[in-house]
């Protein structure tokens, strides 16, 4: 039994005669809280964070085109989070980490 190919999202829009370009989100600010809790769909607000931490993680989102994600990556250490705070902004690409103790 064959299968047909469904189109690409791409595909459907140049057909409809839709632009292609710059349909994707821009992000120049990135929060990247590696957390080792479960998270759900607002993974802030469902957090064990302490609230201080919530609301000040919050605000720094208010700058247009900000972003936080929370990740998991592998470590060989069980303490602590890292915070990975880079800037994509054009010309303005600087990378920040920020370790965390965690009682």
């Amino acid at each position: 039994m064959a299968t047909t190919r469904r189109p690409l999202c791409a595909e459907v829009s140049a057909g409809l005669g839709e632009p292609l370009g710059a349909t994707a989100s821009r992000v120049d600010n990135w929060i990247l809280l590696e957390y080792r809790g479960v998270w759900g769909p607002e993974p802030l607000q469902g957090s064990m964070l302490d609230p201080s931490v919530k609301a000040h993680l919050a605000e720094q989102l208010s700058p247009p085109r900000s972003k936080l994600l929370f990740i998991r990556l592998p470590r060989h250490e069980r303490h602590g989070a890292v915070c990975y705070t880079p800037t994509t902004a054009e010309g303005e690409q600087t990378p920040h980490r920020l370790d965390l103790d965690v009682h």
